[in-house]
């Protein structure tokens, strides 16, 4: 099985606390090296580079988001239960930048992080 990238990335295991969801989230993108996932209109998007198709922002499932998180979570030496995975992908979803064209990321206004993350968290498509 493949090991995520951001598990291939990462030089040595960085402590974590997955009760700190937005921590987490930023620490997964900083180990990502700027080729970290973006949030754009409701999906994720990763910078994909393909020799027969080229570079290209290519829409990636949250699932497979949520197992590269698992993945760099778990390198740490931290096994998440699945509300802490839960949290830290829908932190993600709001420190992730959200433009494809690698302009200034827009702010989402009268909304609190914790607020945010809640209700992420409680969706039902998970």
């Amino acid at each position: 099985m493949k090991k995520s990238t951001a598990v291939q990335k990462a030089t040595k295991p960085v402590v974590l606390d997955p009760t700190k969801p937005v921590d987490c989230a930023r620490a997964y993108l900083s180990s990502m090296r700027g080729y970290g996932p973006h949030f754009w209109r409701g999906k994720f998007y990763k910078w994909t580079n393909e020799d027969r198709i080229g570079a290209y922002w290519g829409e990636v499932s949250v699932e497979d988001i949520r197992r590269d998180v698992f993945d760099f979570i778990e390198h740490s030496g931290i096994t998440p239960t699945l509300k802490q995975l839960q949290e830290i992908v829908a932190a993600l979803k709001l420190v992730a930048p959200t433009t494809l064209d690698g302009g200034i990321c827009a702010k989402r206004l009268n909304e609190s992080i914790s607020e945010a993350v809640a209700r992420e968290t409680n969706r039902s498509d998970w």
